[in-house]
């Protein structure tokens, strides 16, 4: 198998979005594939609605069911990005935003600065949907704003550290077009901090699409991509070095990620079929392990 087709299907896998046709209707479109919406009748499907009605009723039931709302809400958001990425891909919005080159990100009260009523009142929409624009490679990307989800989660410390979680992966993505944007130290304690979730909450009632994101990065620290080698002339590059070789194994995805570098130097640092086969291998091993004491756990 190629690297470039490795490099889609690392980025298929670490897709948690469905994008929708852009002539979508939202009241068609939006939630009605959440599986938390079973027993929540009274949740609207509008995106808008959604968000007015869990923001008016949120503090008045349970926790069980605050979770479940905000569950529904955040599946509802994901569901919705392909319409509402539409809006910032428009022209004159595109041109504004471009003025902006220098933020990571566009925070609320920047949208204020932004002299179109039209444009500025279409994000104020957006950002009072729960999304936020941040810097890409291509340009500002609309995703979900987990902050704040995650200060609606109030109380519900597993349901906040879950949202910020994803938030640190919306300031500082993994992968941006082929190119891995952080370090193997900083994609190492991305997993260990997803794993340390996961065996602290294995009840969670998310935890298999952790467990997915989880699997996406362990492969993508151990094979990188075309544009971010784990391999230059012949050896390890100097980050995956000096991690190698200074870790101390703790949890699975240390000693996942120190077995890679074994087999990649027994491999004599290249990457063919056969060691990308190991890899995927000792991948899903390691996604299985996490399971096995996530069970032991409960």
């Amino acid at each position: 198998m190629s690297k470039k087709i490795l490099i889609w299907i690392i980025i298929a896998a670490m897709a948690l979005t469905a994008c929708a046709k852009d002539n979508a209707k939202p009241v068609e479109n939006i939630g009605r594939e959440s599986e938390f919406r079973k027993d929540l009748p009274e949740l609207p499907y509008d995106p808008a609605t959604l968000v007015e009605y869990i923001e008016e009723n949120l503090d008045k039931v349970e926790q069980d069911k605050r979770e479940l709302y905000l569950f529904v809400l955040e599946d509802s958001l994901v569901d919705n990005l392909g319409l509402v990425s539409s809006i910032t891909q428009k022209e004159e919005v595109v041109n504004i935003l471009k003025g902006y080159d220098e933020k990571d990100q566009i925070l609320e009260e920047d949208l204020k600065t932004i002299k179109s009523d039209s444009v500025r009142n279409e994000l104020q929409k957006l950002y009072d949907m729960k999304y936020k624009l941040y810097k890409r490679k291509s340009g500002f990307q609309i995703t979900i704003d987990y902050e704040k989800l995650a200060q609606m989660a109030g109380d519900n410390e597993s349901l906040k550290q879950y949202f910020m979680i994803k938030n640190a992966e919306n300031i500082n993505p993994s992968l941006d077009e082929g190119v891995v944007m952080i370090s193997p130290s900083e994609l190492l304690a991305r997993l260990n901090t997803t794993e340390n979730f996961l065996m602290n909450n294995s009840d969670f009632k998310k935890a298999n699409e952790f467990l997915s994101r989880y699997q996406s990065w362990m492969f993508l620290l151990l094979s990188g991509t075309n544009l971010s080698p784990v391999v230059k002339d012949g050896d390890l590059t100097s980050e995956y070095r000096e991690l190698y070789e200074n870790l101390s194994p703790v949890s699975i995805a240390d000693n996942t990620f120190r077995r890679g570098m074994e087999l990649i130097e027994d491999n004599n640092f290249i990457f063919d079929d056969e060691l990308m086969a190991k890899i995927r291998n000792i991948v899903t091993n390691s996604n299985y392990e996490l399971k096995e004491r996530m069970e032991m756990t409960k």
